[in-house]
């Protein structure tokens, strides 16, 4: 689990070729990098009182080192940040660590998911 206490930053200009684009959700937001017609990145934010909770941030392997995980991250941060968020957390990918690291965020501890199968498997 990563945490964020500074959502406010600025929102990266589209490299050439590819179109951000967000939209409201009903607790929060989505953003998605365009390439042409195809989805090139994109997530979502939820925001819970003062907390917005990143999740499915993914950049397509085509598409990856150009920034757009990059400008996913501070478009979401900044609609959360109009919802009244002031921190942020999200569970990581190894991959993704990297990224979020560079972007200012800590690690706050490991995490791990597990599956419990019950008696019928």
């Amino acid at each position: 689990m990563m945490t964020l206490e500074n959502l406010d930053r600025p929102v990266p200009v589209a490299p050439k070729g590819y179109r951000l684009a967000s939209a409201p959700l009903p607790s929060g937001a989505a953003a998605t990098v365009m390439a042409g017609r195809h989805v090139a990145a994109g997530g979502r934010v939820v925001t819970v009182g003062d907390v917005a909770v990143f999740d499915r941030i993914v950049t397509e392997p085509a598409h990856q080192r150009r920034g757009l995980g990059a400008m996913v991250m501070a478009a979401l941060g900044q609609a959360a940040l109009e919802r009244g968020a002031r921190r942020a957390v999200l569970v990581a990918t190894r991959d993704g660590r990297r990224l979020y690291e560079t972007l200012g965020w800590r690690l706050h501890a490991l995490y791990t998911s597990a599956v419990i199968l019950g008696p019928t498997g």
